[in-house]
């Protein structure tokens, strides 16, 4: 990280530091917050009475009789934050913002939604069919089979009583699995003219005793939920809906006091042209970084070719207005997820549920497929992988790409600057840590929503309590001084960073289980320590970490001279108050780039 800097403008005639502010000759800031607890998240972890903003940037940062001398002009808006806390904007590490899913029926269970079992959700669905018109799709998301009363996932009879004039789609809500009705079934090319479709690699359908399709589809599987013409099931979205989706969506993160926000999916060229045209107009309010697929990556960078002479494609590059569109780095998918049994493990899972005793899930990618996909992307002169990774055995395979493009003898591209992500990492050993520190440029990113919302089946039902135990294994990564970030995987979970740091913080489950042991067993194969982490620990995580992770530490991240004026007022300062009260804390205002975004009632 570098130091501090001085921001050069027009009006400056003289750049020099001063303690903890910038003096120079001009007008005077635009604003000046003062009579606060500046928590800066700067190197020293600086704490600071008053910051000055101009043009979008921070100009000062210090005590608030410095700041006031050095910074009051005459047209200086002088805000006073009446002991509350600033922060610098919480930064997404990883979630899918800006999609329609809020559109959908809403199928949650438990802390998800009211949906108490298989009765209730095909009534919500129902309900839907009944004002749309007939032959058009009825979609819902988020259903929770282990908190329905039967513990189980719907069949396509199951969701006939809701309609069968309507093709109906309703997503689990870890994502990774589908149920569709019998009309949706019909409309594929599923077990067509008395040929079975086999199971594709990475992917299950579901099937009946006889051997029929009953309707689920597990992991790469939904690559068959089309039409036999190759359409969606999914309502055809417009320009002015996917618009109005990011609209909806900045309001709502910006209400938890994120100020950039990430649509992490394997994204497209148009993606990006949507998202810069949503800043253009004013439905983006805050920042949104996109990963791609790597020919989409290509396509983006070429829109730009800034590269690093001799040595790498930059992304990110930015776009919109107000720089508010972040082109970065490109996505895969490694495995499935732990709530479906579709995580790639190690070992068994504690208790296989439909599938064999001896199940380990499902590999998206082979060890080999994953090694080819660093290779391609890093010789196409790109620095950063990001890649979906939850179970141990999905990232042994990770590790493996990214010392592969590290082999001298390979004739591989040199870069001094490699940053891949596993995301999720959910189930990472100790030895994968070992192995994570001598491959410098890997960031574990940890689902910490997991510890949660789902700790208390993890360890009853999926993966017993010594891995459960070490889930989101923040701890080892700092034991090794491994920079780690952690988020939620908004939509699978609600985006609130705040609740994200008191989950990490406290590892306490939604059944109140602690989620931690306080016993090490240095010969365990998932030996663990107690992972839990200090409330500043964890908002580095979610603040300069996170920027890090995405190649943005020189511009916002924390509370610097020089860096963006993306920030978040807080009614209590959370590295103060009694950590199980962490979640509790208001938000009281966002603001990016020196415009409020976000101010509670």
């Amino acid at each position: 990280m570098k130091n501090k800097k001085c921001l050069l403008v027009p009006i400056i005639t003289l750049c020099l530091m001063l303690g903890t502010a910038v003096v120079y000759a001009g007008n005077g800031a635009d604003v000046i917050y003062h009579n606060g607890t500046i928590v800066t998240v700067d190197p020293s972890d600086k704490i600071a009475e008053a910051i000055a903003v101009k043009e979008g940037k921070i100009v000062g940062v210090g005590a608030t009789d410095e700041i006031m001398k050095q910074f009051n002009g005459d047209n200086t808006q002088k805000v006073n934050l009446k002991n509350t806390t600033m922060l610098p904007g919480f930064y997404d590490a990883h979630g899918h913002f800006g999609l329609w899913y809020w559109r959908q029926v809403q199928l949650g269970s438990g802390p998800f939604g009211p949906i108490k079992n298989i009765p209730d959700l095909v009534a919500a669905l129902a309900e839907r069919a009944q004002s749309t018109p007939e032959g058009e799709s009825v979609v819902g998301r988020g259903y929770d089979d282990v908190f329905m009363e039967e513990k189980t996932h719907p069949t396509r009879l199951d969701l006939d009583k809701a309609s069968t004039r309507h093709p109906i789609l309703i997503r689990h809500f870890s994502g990774h699995g589908n149920v569709i009705n019998t009309l949706a079934l019909e409309q594929t090319a599923v077990d067509k003219n008395g040929v079975v479709t086999p199971d594709p690699p990475g992917g299950v359908i579901g099937r009946f005793p006889d051997g029929t399709p009953n309707g689920q589809f597990w992991g790469t599987a939904s690559k068959y939920l089309v039409k036999a013409d190759g359409s969606s099931f999914y309502p055809v979205n417009t320009p002015e809906s996917r618009l109005e989706d990011i609209a909806h969506e900045s309001e709502i993160y910006a209400s938890v006091g994120t100020t950039t926000a990430n649509l992490g999916g394997s994204q497209t060229m148009a993606d990006f042209e949507l998202f810069r045209q949503a800043a253009d107009e004013g439905a983006l309010k805050i920042r949104t970084t996109l990963w791609f697929s790597l020919p989409e990556a290509v396509k983006v960078h070429d829109q730009f070719k800034m590269d690093l002479p001799g040595k790498s494609r930059i992304l990110p590059k930015y776009a919109g207005k107000n720089d508010l569109v972040v082109a970065n780095g490109t996505k895969y998918f490694a495995d499935g997820s732990p709530q479906l049994r579709t995580a790639y493990m190690s070992e068994p899972f504690h208790t296989p549920g439909p599938y064999p005793a001896d199940w380990t899930g499902l590999q998206y990618l082979t060890s080999e497929e994953v090694k080819q996909a660093f290779v391609d992307t890093h010789e196409a002169g790109f620095d950063q992988i990001h890649i979906h990774c939850n179970g141990d055995g999905a990232v042994d395979n990770c590790l493996d790409g990214a010392a592969e493009i590290r082999k001298t003898d390979k004739g591989y591209r040199v870069s001094d600057d490699m940053r891949h992500t596993i995301i999720h990492s959910q189930f990472t050993r100790e030895d994968q840590f070992d192995r994570m520190k001598q491959l410098p440029g890997v960031i574990p990113s940890f689902l910490g929503m997991h510890i949660y919302y789902l700790g208390d089946r993890h360890w009853e039902t999926f993966f017993g309590p010594d891995r459960s135990a070490r889930m989101s294994a923040a701890q080892d990564a700092l034991d090794r001084d491994i920079l780690w970030t952690t988020h939620a995987d908004t939509p699978v979970f609600e985006h609130n960073p705040l609740v994200l740091m008191w989950a990490m913080v406290n590892r306490i489950s939604y059944g109140d289980r602690q989620v931690f042991t306080e016993t090490y067993d240095p010969d365990g194969r998932y030996r663990s320590v107690d992972q839990r982490v200090t409330a500043a620990e964890a908002l580095r995580a979610l603040t300069i970490n996170a920027a890090y992770q995405e190649f943005e530490e020189e511009v916002t991240g924390s509370i610097e001279v020089g860096k963006r004026a993306d920030l978040v007022i807080l009614s209590e300062n959370p590295l103060k108050v009694d950590p199980m009260r962490i979640r509790d804390i208001k938000v009281l205002e966002t603001i990016v780039g020196g415009n409020s975004v976000y101010q509670a009632l």
